[in-house]
């Protein structure tokens, strides 16, 4: 009886020692798991970081390119890398000036050949890329400034009152995000007196320099 007692406690101990053994094995090995996830993932931002900085990278090197084509007044090729621009990374900015070079191609074509279809096509171009800047940074008023210029050349063309009220609306809203801003001001002070309305014009121009700035010739 002893001998017995003696042997089932000897297995018992084993089994406990081999048990607590194994839930170490175990305490360890999910300790492995856990780290390798976390290096995984670490792993998976930084590859996923290292890729939206090669295409920022990419897109700058062309918005660049773009830039360069547009001061030298090659709308045409500047508009084709800023295409691809927004391709590779649709930000708000080379939306920006994807909008400003068609309606500088709109103006120069204006001035030149004055070809009023292309001229139209080129304007709705400008409008749908304003407004995708817009839609990605609408309390940027500069994309509101633009907004109001690319309304204010159908103005010029055709005198168009829809043209003129949402020209008004896009400089008002620009007003509103950027305060004190005179050239704002000045922009619809233009588009008013483009549309015949003189006393408008006027008095935007002496609120200009009244409360703004009394030294801009331009207003003057």
């Amino acid at each position: 009886f002893l001998y017995t007692s003696a042997l089932v406690l000897g297995y018992c101990s084993l089994g406990a020692t081999m048990g607590r053994n194994a839930v170490q094995k175990m305490g360890m090995y999910r300790i492995w798991i856990i780290k390798s996830l976390i290096v995984l993932i670490a792993l998976c931002v930084g590859l996923a970081i290292a890729i939206v900085a090669t295409k920022q990278f990419s897109a700058y090197k062309k918005y660049l390119q773009a830039v360069q084509l547009a001061e030298t007044q090659e709308y045409v090729q500047s508009e084709i890398f800023l295409k691809d621009t927004v391709k590779i990374f649709p930000s708000s900015t080379y939306y920006q000036s994807l909008s400003q070079v068609q309606l500088a191609q709109a103006k120069k074509i204006i001035n030149q050949s004055g070809d009023e279809q292309a001229v139209a096509v080129l304007i709705q171009q400008a409008l749908f890329f304003n407004k995708e800047a817009r839609l990605r940074a609408g309390l940027d008023y500069i994309n509101w400034l633009i907004c109001g210029d690319i309304y204010r050349t159908i103005v010029v063309m055709n005198k168009s009152e829809v043209a003129f009220d949402e020209s008004i609306k896009c400089y008002d809203k620009a007003a509103s995000l950027s305060q004190n801003n005179y050239l704002v001001l000045f922009k619809r002070a233009e588009v008013k007196f483009d549309s015949d309305d003189v006393l408008g014009a006027k008095n935007d121009l002496n609120n200009l320099l009244r409360d703004y700035n009394p030294n801009y010739q331009p207003a003057r």
